[in-house]
């Protein structure tokens, strides 16, 4: 920055910093006693400013400087609105996983509370959870009613989908993500849940996050259960786990941050990598026995909600 001159007054001294925004030159003012002192920012345009100061000097009321101030005056407008359009899209990155406070979170508490409660009420022990398969909750959780299934066994896919609904038993398509089978499967899906539940519930709001569960838990339930059918030639109703949903979630965040920076979800790359590294090794079977199915349609599912604002706002555009 460098100073080209002064000026007397301060009506010409801001409609000549005025005129020079209109030659896209940028300018700063100060004052003391001698007048007002005008520097230019940038050092390649002191020669281009310093002659159009004489030649304000000369006519300080030319036309081309009144024109000029006028001009002046609209790009600086705009430059501030662009600029205040910028910082609306900006996201601060490190805010992201800063989430709300679980305690104003109730969906969030709700998940992970009956989800212990489950651990607790199937364990012998409190550490073997998931132990007690015929009796306790977890068979009142499964996707099928397995004594009822078993009296009567449906012949196709379909009759065995909708076993669960032809007697009534309709929270059997949900209720799977509360049941988990091991300690550290619990406390995997609880610890992702506490981080990301808040994350997201306190940005959208309490009953779409739970609606939003809701669709990616029978989402994910159902593929597994379709999938394995094929797969195995047979039902295999035991499985269960919050992880399809916890998939769903990280599903959301990254394709709804990725559309619309500005909604304040974002997903760091690495973070990324690492969800599919992990779904490969499960899908190679060497982190043992895994509803993998649960897992892929569960991230499908997420985004595919994550992402409808955005695909829904272009197609009404055209």
């Amino acid at each position: 920055m460098r100073l080209i001159g002064k000026l007397d007054s301060p009506e010409e001294t801001r409609l000549f910093a005025e005129y020079l925004l209109s030659k896209k030159i940028s300018s700063s003012v100060d004052q003391d006693d001698q007048g007002w002192h005008i520097w230019i920012i940038d050092e390649d345009q002191i020669d281009v400013a310093r002659a159009e100061l004489e030649a304000f000097k000369q006519d300080p009321k030319a036309e081309k400087f009144r024109e000029g101030a006028i001009q002046g005056r609209k790009w600086h407008k705009e430059a501030l609105k662009e600029e205040r359009k910028q910082a609306a899209r900006q996201v601060d990155v490190r805010r992201q996983w800063e989430p709300a406070h679980i305690s104003k979170c109730p969906v969030t508490l709700f998940l992970i509370g009956l989800s212990i409660l489950v651990g607790l009420l199937s364990s012998n022990f409190g550490i073997d959870v998931g132990a007690k398969r015929d009796t306790g909750p977890v068979p009142q959780m499964l996707f099928l009613n397995v004594d009822a299934y078993n009296l009567n066994p449906p012949d196709t896919i379909e009759g065995a989908v909708l076993h669960s609904a032809s007697i009534h038993q309709y929270w059997r398509y949900i209720t799977p993500i509360f049941i988990h089978f091991g300690i550290l499967h619990i406390l995997f899906n609880m610890m992702w849940m506490k981080d990301l539940g808040p994350t997201i519930e306190s940005k959208i709001g309490s009953f779409q996050f739970l609606l939003m569960v809701l669709i990616i838990g029978l989402v994910s339930n159902l593929a597994q259960f379709v999938i394995d059918f094929y797969i195995s030639h047979g039902v295999n109703p035991f499985f269960g786990g919050m992880s399809g949903v916890i998939f769903g979630l990280f599903g959301f965040i990254w394709l709804r941050g990725k559309l619309d920076p500005a909604s304040g979800f974002f997903m760091p790359p690495r973070l990324l990598a690492f969800l599919v590294i992990f779904q490969v090794l499960c899908f190679l079977g060497i982190l043992g026995n895994i509803a993998n199915w649960a897992h892929l349609f569960g991230f499908i599912s997420g985004a595919a909600i994550g992402g409808a604002p955005a695909f829904l706002r272009k197609a009404w555009r055209s």
